[in-house]
């Protein structure tokens, strides 16, 4: 009699289907969770995240036509730095929050703020190349003390749609 194969259990990981996936899934094993709630991490090293939202994976790099990440990324930065400059506007009238961007010393300046750690972005309405019209759009998102932090979205039909 042969010996059994070790069992293997997959944890945190949720299968996607739809899109433009096709036959194919997207097993979604990079997601954090925070107070219960799902969240996933878009990297442009993602072809299957790029395959099920029709971008070409045929191409070498299919994100590079794509701002989505960028964008959003861009955003959050924002609003970390909203949340940083507002804080330290309130505990020293007299703080150099001249710029709108938070650069130097921006680690230690988002711990001193307390940022929450889910902070919510939002874009106005648009009308897409293809002349589809969007409505304005907010999104929730994990701060990070870091402004080139990977993008970590939360993960629901809303968003990948």
């Amino acid at each position: 009699m042969a010996s059994p194969v070790p069992f293997h259990i997959s944890r945190n990981a949720s299968v996607v289907t739809g899109g433009f996936l096709g036959e194919h899934n997207l097993a979604a094993s990079n997601l954090t969770y925070v107070n219960n709630e799902e969240f996933m991490r878009f990297t442009m090293a993602d072809r299957m995240l790029a395959r099920a939202l029709g971008l070409d994976v045929h191409l070498r790099s299919p994100w590079a036509n794509n701002s989505f990440i960028d964008d959003i990324s861009s955003m959050r930065n924002e609003v970390v730095d909203d949340a940083i400059l507002e804080h330290e506007r309130a505990t020293d009238p007299h703080a150099d929050t001249v710029s709108d961007t938070v650069v130097e010393h921006r680690p230690s300046r988002f711990q001193a703020a307390n940022v929450p750690q889910i902070v919510e972005v939002k874009w106005s309405a648009f009308t897409s190349n293809a002349g589809d019209r969007w409505p304005e759009t907010a999104v929730r998102v994990l701060s990070t003390p870091r402004r080139d932090g990977v993008l970590t979205i939360e993960f629901s039909e809303r968003v990948l749609e």
